[in-house]
């Protein structure tokens, strides 16, 4: 009996050996939405990313580099280029080590009490500040990136409800 495609088998089924370590430029291209020249050119002239080779000289980009590039993006989509976060000790140091650094379960907070501030009167100020709360708590920037270009059209005070106030009470959260 033949052995079924890979992808025919179920999750369960899949050994560690099925899982890929190293992806090739285009499939990054792919999964960061940074295009394949643009990494030829980080690479050419700033000297990061550093991918492998396989034997063939083909490029191999390391798993752990993809969340962050992808992180790269959303900075860049922000307005920083790869020269200023290379110049970043923070940024600096992730890219070096060519991966985001490991959270820590032992020192993760839980969100704050956002119940203490007045939900926003308009069902579409009420959704932004559903998503910017999730997102607040799965560390996803790029999308507390697009409530707070979305809240721009809200009035002051809606705004205020729907999003300054909850960006405040999390800053706050996250310094003490």
């Amino acid at each position: 009996m033949p052995t079924p495609h890979r992808f025919q088998q179920s999750t369960a089924e899949l050994t560690p050996e099925a899982i890929p370590v190293t992806f090739s430029i285009s499939e990054v291209a792919e999964q960061t939405g940074i295009s394949e020249n643009v990494l030829r050119v980080w690479e050419a002239r700033y000297g990061w990313p550093r991918p492998g080779r396989r034997s063939n000289g083909y490029r191999c980009y390391p798993i752990t580099l993809i969340a962050l590039l992808q992180a790269v993006r959303v900075e860049i989509d922000r307005g920083s280029s790869i020269g200023d976060l290379l110049r970043d000790p923070v940024w600096g140091a992730m890219m070096e080590a060519g991966r985001l650094p490991a959270r820590d379960a032992s020192t993760a907070r839980r969100p704050p009490d956002w119940s203490t501030i007045p939900q926003p009167y308009r069902p579409e100020a009420r959704l932004l500040r559903e998503k910017l709360e999730r997102a607040l708590v799965r560390g996803d920037s790029g999308t507390v990136a697009w409530v707070e270009a979305q809240a721009a059209q809200l009035h002051p005070s809606e705004r205020e409800r729907a999003v300054t106030a909850v960006l405040a009470l999390w800053r706050n959260r996250s310094t003490t």
